[in-house]
Formats: structure tokens, C-alpha cells, sequence
């Protein structure tokens, strides 16, 4: 589920880059299109998703805990 999402966003900011100037259209090309772009950012993106859910688990922990809920 999640490579289709990581695709269409490499797509995405590949076209908003070249769009700026900031790259050129073989690198442009390159992020949009390369397997192992697309398997890095994927590896980021779920690395970045876990840490996320550990923040939101013990944020939502500390309020239960400090508003006298069930924790």
C-alpha cells in the first residue's frame, strides 16, 4: 500500500523541483523513475511512520496519565 503513495510522491516533487530549477530533467528522471530512489524513500517514509506512531503512543500515554485516565 504503501509503494504506490511513494511513487506518485516522488512523481509529484520530481515535477515541482524541475518546475523551480532546481533540477535538471535526467535528475528529475532519475527521482522519479529509479527502483532504488523508490525503495530508499519508501524505507525512509516507514522508518518515519513507526517513530511517528512511538511519539503519538506516549503523548497520548503522559495526557491519560496526567488527566487521571487508565493508562
Amino acid at each position: 500500500m504503501l509503494a504506490p503513495i511513494v511513487r506518485i510522491t516522488l512523481r509529484y516533487l520530481s515535477g515541482f523541483l524541475l518546475a523551480k530549477g532546481i533540477i535538471d530533467v535526467s535528475a528529475a528522471d532519475l527521482l522519479a523513475n529509479d527502483v532504488d530512489v523508490q525503495q530508499v524513500a519508501m524505507a525512509a517514509s516507514e522508518a518515519v511512520i513507526g517513530i511517528a506512531t512511538g511519539v503519538v503512543t506516549e503523548l497520548w500515554y503522559r495526557k491519560a496519565k496526567k488527566s487521571g485516565g487508565a493508562t
